[in-house]
C-alpha cells in the first residue's frame, strides 16, 4: 500500500470525484472543496493537500486537507 500526493488539482479530481460521489452526504465537505478549488480558486489561496492511496494499482482511498479549515476528509471507493 502506498500514498501519492497530488500537485494537480485537476489529476486528483479525476480520481477523488468518482469516489467523494458515491456517497455525496458522507462527502459533502470533499465535494465542496474540491468544487470550490476548481471553479474558483482564490488568488493567493495556498493549495490542499491532496493524496490518493493505492494497494498495488487499485485506489483503495482518497484525503484532503485545506489550508483554512485543518480538517481532513477522507473516502474510500465503494464497493
Amino acid at each position: 500500500m502506498h500514498v501519492q500526493a497530488h500537485t494537480e488539482l485537476t489529476e486528483f479530481a479525476e480520481l477523488a470525484m468518482p469516489v467523494f460521489a458515491a456517497d455525496p452526504v458522507r462527502h459533502t465537505l470533499g465535494l465542496s472543496v474540491l468544487r470550490r478549488y476548481r471553479d474558483a480558486p482564490a488568488e493567493g489561496d495556498r493549495p490542499p493537500v491532496l493524496l490518493t492511496v493505492h494497494d498495488d494499482d487499485q485506489l483503495v482511498g482518497v484525503a484532503l486537507r485545506t489550508p483554512w479549515r485543518r480538517r481532513w476528509s477522507a473516502g474510500r471507493p465503494a464497493g
